[in-house]
């Protein structure tokens, strides 16, 4: 197996689900950047200390909602349905979808963490780890940063702690009433895994990315909704590419 660049691994930050939030309701209600920067900040100097750290916290939230970048089409169609959807999952799976874009690291880690949790009911921290570094190589940078992108999955709500310290189990798939949320999530998801072209369509809904979701509900929708199209190659097999 290639190893991907390590240039992917980019993740080097506790974020905290509700700074992400808050930057994304920020935004919603049409706040300038200026303005933007000073309440964020304000917002994580209240719950960390130390200026290099709360300096590098926001510079990683910056980046994610906005800096100029290749995903400004999926930030602002994000804020658009923060203020037309009404659907109880919207912040969670909007967070989501815009950290696994900006930050594909994490889409890395939700990938290795599902397929472990499909053959097993619990999964320890050593164990997903471990496998990060047989894809990405053995560096503290991968296990430094897979230990918070496992934190940001759970504070997100898509695994739990298990009784027991360092196990982590699966909770409840996050349902998706919106079509319009559910067809940002696939197009959120071909940017997260740079997924260019066709991908088989049953290979999509089952793809361990779309794991903390119903991925074929997904994947229908962004068919309905004219976001993905469907190619049939033959009797058995179609493949989708966003349109």
């Amino acid at each position: 197996m290639s190893r991907p660049s390590a240039k992917s691994i980019t993740f080097n930050r506790s974020l905290r689900s509700a700074w992400i939030v808050e930057g994304l309701r920020l935004l919603g209600e049409g706040v300038a950047p200026e303005a933007w920067i000073d309440r964020v900040t304000e917002l994580v100097s209240s719950d960390i200390t130390g200026r290099d750290s709360i300096r590098k916290s926001v510079r990683y939230l910056r980046h994610l909602w906005i800096e100029p970048g290749e995903n400004e089409c999926l930030r602002e169609a994000a804020v658009t349905l923060y203020r037309t959807s009404h659907d109880p999952a919207r912040d969670r799976a909007l967070s989501w979808g815009m950290a696994s874009a900006t930050y594909p690291f994490l889409m890395e880690v939700a990938e290795v963490a599902c397929r472990m949790l499909r053959v097993q009911p619990e999964m320890k921290l050593e164990q997903l780890l471990r496998k990060l570094c047989e894809i990405f190589g053995e560096k503290e940078t991968v296990r430094r940063s897979g230990r918070y992108s496992l934190g940001l999955i759970v504070e997100l709500g898509f695994l739990e702690r298990a009784e027991k310290a360092g196990l982590y189990r699966p909770a409840l798939p996050l349902r998706i009433e919106d079509p319009r949320l559910a067809s940002w999530l696939v197009r959120a998801w071909f940017l997260a895994t740079a997924t260019r072209g066709t991908v088989d369509r049953i290979a999509l809904n089952n793809h361990p990315g779309l794991g903390f979701f119903h991925g074929a509900a997904l994947v229908d929708a962004a068919v309905q909704q004219g976001a993905a199209r469907i190619e049939r190659l033959s009797l058995a097999t179609e493949v989708v590419s966003l349109a």
